[in-house]
């Protein structure tokens, strides 16, 4: 049986997720699987190289630790320890969703309407013990041959 969850993110949310400024990832499905589970990150494919924090150096320019890559590989790991659903309501024009209730999605409320739609139901994945990986992984290491379009069930990589 999985026990674990390949999930695809955006290069731009990658780059929140692992300066840990994003604790929180929207989707409108979840698994069947109990909380917590290991979720394995997949950064999708990027034309433009991006940076993300690193727990070893590669450039020190700005006094963090930066890698840079180009996507197309699982980049980390993070253990959803909470989902729960969350209702979207956007009816009322004086509402702020994502600043007022949900700061660490780091999306404005536009981005959660146009990906969610309005009054639907979406389910909030949280993000706790981040582990980023100094070297990425292929896909294949998880016995995977194309990404997932959301996220889809994996083992859980043996140590």
């Amino acid at each position: 049986m999985k026990n674990a969850v390949m999930i695809s993110i955006r290069p731009k949310w990658c780059e929140l997720i692992t300066s840990e400024e994003k604790t929180i990832e929207l989707r409108k499905t979840r698994p069947k699987l109990e909380t917590p589970f290991k979720c394995y990150i997949y950064c999708t494919k990027s034309k433009e190289p991006f940076s993300y924090v690193t727990d070893k150096p590669i450039d020190r320019s700005c006094g963090k630790m930066y890698r840079f890559i180009s996507g197309g590989v699982v980049i980390g790991e993070f253990i959803c320890d909470k989902i729960f659903p969350i209702s979207i309501e956007y009816s009322d024009p004086n509402c702020y969703i994502a600043q007022k209730e949900f700061p660490y999605i780091r999306m404005t409320d536009k981005e959660i309407i146009d990906y969610l739609g309005n009054g639907k139901i979406v389910y909030s994945w949280h993000i706790s013990w981040l582990k980023r990986y100094h070297n990425p992984q292929a896909l294949s290491a998880f016995g995977l041959k194309r990404p997932p379009q959301s996220w889809c069930y994996v083992e859980e990589l043996k140590q």
